[in-house]
């Protein structure tokens, strides 16, 4: 599915709580064109993903959000990059 488009699902009660199933479009929503995803090689071009340390995470982070939004703050920069840390290492993307 894309963004924006209208759909109708069922709620039911999941492992976290509530998930949306059975994502169906809307009536008189048109189905957009097919793409098939294309996987991005790593860069070692084995396939495979490393996973990284806490450390070498916030310097990625801290890189990626200064250079997308110039006019964050230091203290931004800090939450946004701890909580996303938190975010990492809650679904095995971040070691610690």
């Amino acid at each position: 599915m894309r963004a924006g488009l209208g759909v109708e699902f069922d709620v039911e009660e999941g492992d976290r709580g509530l998930k949306a199933s059975g994502v169906r479009l809307a009536p008189g929503v048109e189905a957009p064109p097919v793409v098939p995803a294309q996987p991005r090689p790593a860069e070692g071009g084995d396939g495979m993903c490393d996973v990284l340390s806490a450390e070498e995470y916030s310097r990625e982070m801290t890189e990626v959000l200064l250079e997308s939004v110039q006019s964050l703050t230091a203290q931004q920069i800090l939450q946004v990059r701890s909580a996303l840390v938190q975010f990492g290492k809650s679904h095995g993307w971040v070691e610690g």
